[in-house]
């Protein structure tokens, strides 16, 4: 509830895509995220960060890509977030 990164590396089994995916979303569109209490917290996201060493990371990073591309939301590379693309 203050704020703090939950490292989900560390929990036994992999992550739901789908769910996960519906999570980067809000935090990329409505700029909240709910506490592992239940509670929304107000953030304003500066990337997505995917480590290869979290279970299931490649069913990640599909699931995530394809509900940012669903949302008309394009990835770009790190460092890149405020530039035009062209």
């Amino acid at each position: 509830d203050e704020g703090q990164i939950v490292f989900t590396r560390k929990v036994t089994g992999e992550m739901d895509p789908d769910g996960t995916a519906q999570r980067v979303l809000r935090a990329l569109t409505e700029n909240k995220v709910t506490t592992v209490t239940g509670k929304d917290l107000s953030i304003t996201p500066d990337s997505v960060c995917i480590h290869s060493d979290t279970p299931g990371a490649a069913r990640l990073a599909e699931a995530i890509a394809r509900k940012l591309a669903e949302n008309d939301i394009e990835i770009r590379p790190f460092g890149r977030a405020g530039q035009a693309v062209s």
